[in-house]
């Protein structure tokens, strides 16, 4: 698997940064509600790719991730949103890369693009309103499988 990766690399690649803090606020940017700030622990908002052409995020999966897996990635909303508040990015012109290395007997890298926009970002916000009131009130249903 490093050996695909290595070689699937960008020279011209800077990481500027690798598994950083980083806290931003939770904004509705259709009411302007905010929920107290969040903080997350990750690639942080995503920092490495080639200049000029966005930011990525790797992971490695089990097989690879089909166009739906990656239009509703909960992951990669955060992490666009993340971007775009944390100043990496012009607010609604986040564009990311996100690489994923599977996990088979022929392991491959596969690169997707991503974007995010408003109204992703107003769903994002809903979401993480809803489950925060869900936590505050002690709801927690069971999650399957």
């Amino acid at each position: 698997m490093l050996a695909v990766f290595h070689a699937e690399q960008n020279p011209a690649t800077d990481v500027v940064g690798v598994e950083q803090r980083f806290t931003v606020p939770l904004i509705d940017q259709a009411t302007g509600e905010v929920l107290d700030p969040e903080t997350g622990r990750g690639a942080g908002p995503p920092r490495a790719g080639s200049r000029g052409h966005g930011r990525g995020r790797s992971e490695t999966a089990a097989r690879k991730y089909t166009d739906v897996q990656v239009e509703t990635s909960l992951q990669l909303s955060i992490y666009s949103y993340a971007a775009e508040m944390g100043g990496l990015a012009d607010q609604g012109d986040v564009r990311s890369r996100f690489h994923v290395l599977t996990k088979t007997k022929q392991p491959e890298l596969h690169r997707y693009w991503i974007s995010r926009d408003r109204a992703a970002n107003v769903r994002l916000f809903r979401l993480a309103s809803e489950v925060l009131h869900g936590v505050e009130a002690g709801v927690f249903p069971p999650v399957v499988g």
